[in-house]
């Protein structure tokens, strides 16, 4: 974003000072930004593993005392769980990094219901996943309001797969 502002007033040799505050201010967002996604990867495997944890504890071990699965297969699906949670952290993390949220439609939600319908698990999962990580990612600033945002962008696009 900056670079093509900046490409293209170089053919002119002159940024007016409003074009220059504006380079500089996106340059600071983009930078704050690039820390946040920093700060939420080296976040991400505690949040993904209280994320899981909290789907197991409110979801799968359910299905066991129902006596639809035993141990075994809720054990199993702990761990596509947690792999699915850390997929989808990681595509938030590199969203945030790119101030876009492309990649979440594109390797998110993208075949999710489909995803969800063959491992046999429930939209409603994740999305409580996603408000346990909206509540504990520990961003601050206009980088949090923009995680919130995707994470919200997220939630509702995983009430429609319901």
């Amino acid at each position: 974003m900056v670079t093509n502002l900046l490409s293209e007033k170089k053919k002119q040799n002159t940024l007016s000072s409003r074009e220059l505050k504006q380079t500089v201010e996106t340059f600071q967002l983009e930078v704050e930004r690039l820390h946040a996604s920093k700060e939420f990867t080296e976040s991400l495997e505690s949040l993904a593993k209280g994320a899981s944890d909290l789907i197991f504890n409110d979801f799968i071990i359910q299905l066991e005392v129902s006596q639809e699965f035993d141990s075994e297969q809720c054990i199993q699906k702990y761990g596509e769980v947690l792999k699915i949670v850390k997929l989808i952290l990681q595509s938030l993390s590199w969203s945030l990094a790119g101030g876009e949220k492309d990649l979440l439609d594109e390797y998110i939600l993208s075949g999710f219901s489909e995803l969800l319908k063959t491992l046999e698990h429930s939209s409603i999962w994740y999305i409580e996943a996603l408000k346990y990580v909206k509540a504990h990612h520990g961003l601050t600033g206009e980088p949090a309001h923009q995680m919130n945002t995707l994470i919200d962008y997220l939630i509702n696009a995983f009430k429609q797969a319901t």
